[in-house]
């Protein structure tokens, strides 16, 4: 179920920042789209990924500011909410991971050995 759910919201997200009305339905209607652009993912992606968004992680300013983003673009396609309470939004259980000192991430490739270095070379 909850699967089920997370898939609807990825397709309604996906949908509305492309600039694609979707609307949560056992039949989908016929309903002329508007056209996905390269300008309209290339705005999203941006204001997305700007430093403004704090890196987005969940439970941060950056990931509410983030969520308050799409929300605002969800609404404004007239997308129905099926979140939580009516709205938007889902209540999901978080996991957090932190590396330890003595984690190491290696990449082994033709006799060679290559150490990443945590936050330079990769993120958790």
């Amino acid at each position: 179920m909850r699967s089920a759910i997370k898939r609807w919201v990825w397709v309604l997200c996906c949908g509305a920042l492309a600039g694609t009305p979707v609307v949560a339905a056992e039949k989908p209607e016929s309903v002329p789209a508007e056209p996905i652009t390269g300008d309209a993912i290339r705005l999203h992606t941006t204001v997305l990924g700007s430093d403004a968004m704090e890196g987005r992680a969940p439970g941060s300013v950056g990931g509410r500011r983030a969520a308050g983003y799409l929300r605002q673009i969800l609404e404004a396609k007239g997308v129905q909410p099926f979140g939580d309470d009516g709205g938007y939004d889902q209540r999901v259980p978080l996991h957090a991971s932190l590396a330890l000192e003595e984690s190491r991430f290696e990449i082994w490739n033709l006799g060679t050995t290559r150490r990443l270095r945590l936050g330079d070379d990769y993120l958790l």
